[in-house]
């Protein structure tokens, strides 16, 4: 089997390996899951890694979050790969993610799915993430993307919390609807058609380039459409990883790498 399908592969079968570093227990246990606590970090195996945080919330797109676990896990993968031909593999970058929820315990079904826990929204900067990914938002048209929105105060407050302390905050597609208003005056950002006269018309201050199909601003991410999301996904380990592991990662995963 090629490396290429062996990463790939590894991702889907063993979701225990590249989620974490160290010894196999059990497929899916909470020992290998993407769960992280700051309070319990072992300094040998999970302080040291990047920690993407997945906020999920009623009428999110799920597979906005399937698509980043995926690919951390693909990352994770080409990390080990490069580790085992060099003599400093234990500084090799290792990805951990998480599901953060306004109600952690509707969503552990989903947690166990992308092989890593669900917690609670962080209430303060100790608990955050390194990157906060914020999936797409379902609706039928205007109106109901403002009512939805106003019931997910908690959400976009937590965003604003992950912003303000500097974290990298990634988001595709209608997603962006949830980042408008706790943005600053003059970030970039890009846009679907679905909701760029929205945007604009409401956050004139904003900088919205459609055109663009991904715009990394400041600690901002954002992609235009919801195919975009792996591409998304590279950028932010791109940001957080060495330039090795990026640079592999986009020739394994995207047709295109930029």
């Amino acid at each position: 089997m090629s490396m290429l399908l062996w990463a790939v592969a590894s991702v889907r079968s063993h979701r225990g390996i590249v989620n974490r570093a160290g010894p196999i227990r059990k497929r899916y246990s909470r020992q290998n899951s993407g769960q992280y606590r700051h309070a319990y970090c072992r300094p040998d195996l999970y302080c040291g890694m990047p920690k993407i945080d997945l906020l999920t919330f009623p009428d999110a797109g799920f597979s906005m979050l399937a698509t980043a676990s995926d690919t951390l896990g693909v990352a994770n993968a080409l990390a080990s790969m490069q580790a085992g031909k060099r003599a400093n593999a234990a500084k090799t970058p290792v990805f951990g993610w998480r599901l953060v929820a306004r109600d952690p315990a509707r969503w552990q079904a989903a947690a166990e799915t992308l092989a890593c826990s669900c917690e609670a929204l962080p209430q303060d900067d100790v608990q955050l993430g390194d990157a906060l990914i914020v999936p797409p938002l379902h609706f039928d048209h205007i109106g109901t993307l403002e009512q939805r929105l106003a019931l997910l105060d908690a959400e976009r407050s937590t965003i604003r919390r992950y912003l303000q302390a500097g974290r990298l905050v990634a988001s595709p597609f209608t997603g962006v609807a949830m980042l408008a208003d706790v943005l600053p005056p003059g970030q970039r950002l890009t846009v679907t058609w679905l909701i760029a006269g929205w945007v604009q018309g409401n956050f004139p201050s904003l900088k919205v380039v459609p055109a663009q199909a991904i715009v990394s601003s400041g600690n901002v991410i954002t992609a235009r459409a919801m195919e975009h999301g792996v591409a998304l996904m590279h950028r932010v380990v791109a940001r957080l990883a060495d330039a090795r592991l990026a640079r592999t990662l986009g020739n394994t995963a995207l047709d295109h790498p930029s």
